[in-house]
C-alpha cells in the first residue's frame, strides 16, 4: 500500500473515500499478516504522524516570526508559500494556518487507519497469554515430526531389504518351477504359466526415498 501521508495529502481527492478503500485492503490482509508486519505498519503510520506533528510546528514558528516582524524564508520555501511584494504579513499567516489545518485533518485520516491495526494488536495480545502453550507445542511437534522422519528413513531401509529378498524369492521360485517342467513326467499340464503375485518395480521409488532423506540429512 501507498504510505498514508502521500495519499491522503492528495488535495484533489476524497479522504473518506480513501479511507474506505484501505480500511477494505486493511482487512483483507489482517488475517494472514504476521505481528512484526502489524507493528510495522503501526510504525509507519506513526513515522506520518510525527512528520505531521513537525511540520505543523515550524508552520507555527513561521507565524510567531511573522508576528515579530521577520520574513521565514525557509519556511516559505519548503510549504511552497509565495509572498507578493504587496501581499500582506496577515495575509501569509493566514496561509500558514491554511497549512496548519490541512495537516490537521491529514492527521486525523491517519490516526482512523492506525485505529483498525490498534484494535488488531490489542485483540492478538489478548489472544497473547496462551503463547506460552503454543511454542512448547511447536516445540513438541518439531521434535515429532522429525522422529517421524528418521522412521520412515528406517522404513525405507527395510522395504529396501524386504524388496531385494522378494526379488530373491521369486527368482528362485521360477527357476523351480522351470526344473519341475523339465523332470516332472506325471504333471498333468505344465506349471510353467503359473506366477505369484508381484508387485510394482519399487526400485526406482526406493532410490528416490534415499536421496530425499540423504539430502535432509536424517540422523
Amino acid at each position: 500500500m501507498e504510505s498514508a501521508l502521500k495519499v491522503y495529502g492528495q488535495s484533489w481527492r476524497d479522504p473518506e473515500k480513501i479511507y474506505r478503500e484501505r480500511r477494505f485492503s486493511i482487512r483483507q490482509r489482517l488475517p494472514t499478516m504476521s505481528a512484526i508486519q502489524l507493528q510495522n505498519c503501526i510504525n509507519n503510520l506513526n513515522g506520518d504522524l510525527e512528520t505531521l506533528k513537525a511540520e505543523i510546528k515550524e508552520c507555527r514558528e513561521a507565524i510567531n516570526q511573522l508576528k515579530h516582524g521577520k520574513k521565514p524564508e525557509n519556511m516559505l520555501r519548503k510549504f511552497g508559500i509565495h509572498q507578493s511584494i504587496s501581499e500582506t504579513t496577515e495575509n501569509i499567516t493566514a496561509k500558514f494556518r491554511a497549512e496548519i489545518e490541512w495537516r490537521k485533518k491529514v492527521a486525523k485520516w491517519i490516526l482512523r487507519e492506525r485505529a483498525i491495526y490498534l484494535w488488531e494488536q490489542r485483540l492478538r495480545k489478548a489472544k497473547a497469554l496462551k503463547l506460552p502453550l503454543l511454542k512448547h507445542q511447536q516445540k513438541t511437534l518439531k521434535q515429532k515430526a522429525h522422529m517421524l522422519l528418521k522412521q520412515m528413513a528406517k522404513c525405507t531401509e527395510e522395504l529396501q531389504s524386504l524388496y531385494s529378498n522378494y526379488q530373491k524369492t521369486t527368482s528362485q521360485y521360477y527357476n523351480n518351477t522351470q526344473q519341475i517342467n523339465l523332470l516332472d513326467f506325471n504333471s498333468s499340464s505344465d506349471t510353467e504359466g503359473e506366477s505369484i503375485t508381484s508387485p510394482p518395480n519399487l526400485n526406482n521409488i526406493i532410490q528416490k526415498l534415499n536421496e530425499a532423506f540423504k539430502s535432509m540429512q536424517i540422523t
